[in-house]
């Protein structure tokens, strides 16, 4: 393997030097990841482009308007980019996580949200 020089290295010296950097930097790398996955998904070239397309939305869920969340790892008050499984590099919205688990388990259906609402809207609650 030959460096940007031209001069050859082993295959481990990029392998050490990255996991260096890994330790030594991890808010750097963290960046980095992030913002990978965020272009190759999604099509955002940046964390300032994704808080954009938040605070374009008020800084609140684009469908239940809460706004307690943030980024980062896990799923609980997070915030999630909403996107079409058919159409990788595109997005819709930034969501809760509530709303973005209700959108996937209905698998992006408007149909069955409608019959859902309409269910709700029709049935009272029932008392035993």
């Amino acid at each position: 393997m030959a460096d940007t020089l031209g001069r050859m290295r082993c295959k481990e010296c990029p392998r050490e030097s990255m996991r260096l950097r890994r330790f030594e930097k991890p808010a750097v790398m963290n960046r980095l990841r992030t913002e990978s996955v965020l272009r190759k998904r999604y099509g955002i070239d940046s964390l300032e482009k994704r808080d954009a397309i938040l605070a374009s939305q008020g800084g609140c869920c684009a469908i239940c308007g809460t706004s307690d969340c943030t980024w980062g790892q896990g799923f609980e008050k997070k915030w999630h980019i909403d996107h079409d499984h058919s159409k990788p590099g595109s997005y819709r919205a930034v969501l809760c996580s509530r709303c973005n688990l209700i959108i996937g388990k209905l698998g992006d259906d408007p149909d069955l949200i409608e019959k859902m609402t309409n269910y709700l809207k029709g049935h009272s609650h029932v008392s035993t």
